[in-house]
């Protein structure tokens, strides 16, 4: 009897942690329901349609979304709760070091762990796995592909159209602007021209996301389910060169004379080369330094070496940011329980999810450590990723990727040794080119 029978139960956790991710979480939840009930008061046809569904007269449930100090009932939650899940995971051990599985103010806990037991879709926060599959399949991270719609057709009557998050277009873009800008025309292209859908498919169940995961063309939009914890786990394997650890949060269970009855152990496994892995991570640091969660930088003011991806679902149903330092690896999902919910017009994970990771990893590196396994473990604001010895950079053209030219706009890209671009640029090859009219 775990309540009688003086068990000593030790695990992973670090208290000090779960209190500042509840804190960030909460405060941001709080803010993330008064956005949906704002939208979802201006929008008639929804408020008659679930008012009919509650069997409530309209002016109630417009008095529920109204007042903030007004409990919502438990028969309404599953629609009307913004709800979320969020965990900490030591990045080089894979381990639990906190964990919240959703809205924990006292009127709201409920027994249903988010992080672990509800499978959403990941929209972006998917897209690492199919940029990694190509670079696997020797593309380099300036590969270009055209920022232009496709049209597919399902069937005689069904046809897809996608499009990128803000209807933008646009001409050739490299896989590292498609990844920073999270352009769903380039997942989408990468998946068409590149690789195909049962590769990627095969990456993510290497990075231990849960079956079924659909080959399907649609993979490249992260249609696929998947676990909070799971997604935060392969993330963690990205920041950890490639080595996945299976997450636990109890290590051993002792009897109160001190006898071991459980242990309990980690599986450890190499998922992806270390090169491979390198350049992925790269790929993703661009998003926090100069992309969609640069906030993290010139909004958090967060200036340690890290890399993550933002992640939104069609409608803002879910919204996602994962990311990690070499030390620590923080997975954050927002949304309502029932999926037909949206969140609001303009929550994107940038704006819904990113700022509980910002602030949580902001003053766990103000704290400058965390606990682990009875041991303090510094935390280095300074401390980056290794190159491997196989990986070279080289100043490229960034509108052609060749080598850069005295008269090219260029910037340091890494490759695979052996698969740089040999030739300069030709198309800026003298300083009259780049002024010649098209």
């Amino acid at each position: 009897n775990i309540y009688e029978d003086g068990l000593n139960i030790k695990t992973t956790l670090d208290y000090k942690l779960q209190q500042i991710l509840e804190q960030a979480f909460n405060n941001t939840l709080k803010k993330n329901q008064k956005i949906f009930n704002n939208d979802l008061l201006t929008d008639k046809k929804k408020l008659g349609k679930l008012s009919r569904e509650f069997e409530i007269e309209e002016d109630s449930l417009i008095n529920i979304l109204k007042n903030d100090t007004l409990l919502i009932p438990k028969e309404f939650r599953s629609k009307l709760l913004v709800q979320g899940a969020a965990v900490i995971l030591d990045s080089q051990h894979g381990h639990i070091l906190s964990m919240v599985g959703g809205r924990n103010e006292p009127e709201y806990l409920d027994f249903f762990n988010r992080s672990t037991q509800a499978k959403r879709q990941p929209g972006s926060v998917f897209k690492p796995f199919i940029y990694l599959t190509a670079l696997e399949d020797g593309f380099s991270p300036c590969k270009q592909l055209l920022n232009q719609p496709l049209v597919f057709f399902l069937d005689d009557t069904t046809r897809w159209n996608p499009q990128n998050h803000d209807g933008s277009v646009g001409g050739l873009t490299s896989l590292r602007d498609g990844l920073r800008r999270s352009l769903n025309l380039i997942s989408v292209r990468v998946v068409q021209e590149l690789v195909s859908p049962r590769q990627v498919r095969n990456t993510a169940l290497r990075f231990g996301l849960s079956k079924p995961i659909k080959a399907v063309d649609a993979i490249a939009l992260g249609v696929t389910e998947v676990y909070p914890i799971e997604i935060t786990s392969a993330y963690s394997a990205i920041s950890n060169n490639g080595i996945l650890n299976s997450p636990l949060s109890i290590v051993s269970i002792n009897d109160n004379e001190g006898r071991e009855l459980k242990q309990f152990f980690s599986n450890s496994k190499e998922v992806a080369d270390e090169n491979d892995i390198f350049l992925i991570r790269d790929l993703m640091k661009s998003v926090v330094d100069s992309g969609t969660g640069g906030s993290i930088r010139w909004k958090y003011k967060f200036y340690a070496p890290a890399a993550g991806k933002t992640g939104t679902t069609n409608s803002k149903t879910d919204a996602w940011f994962v990311g990690f330092t070499p030390q620590i690896t923080i997975g954050v999902w927002i949304g309502v329980d029932d999926p037909s919910m949206v969140l609001g017009k303009k929550q994107y994970g940038s704006n819904a999810a990113l700022p509980i990771f910002a602030k949580t990893i902001k003053e766990i590196y103000n704290r400058g450590y965390y606990q682990y396994l009875d041991k303090q473990i510094n935390l280095d604001s300074k401390l980056g990723w290794n190159i491997p010895n196989d990986i070279e950079s080289k100043n490229i053209c960034k509108e052609t990727c060749c080598l850069k030219t005295d008269w090219c706009e260029g910037d340091k890209e890494f490759f695979k040794v052996g698969n740089s671009p040999l030739n300069e640029c030709e198309e800026f090859s003298n300083p009259l080119f780049r002024f010649n009219s098209p």
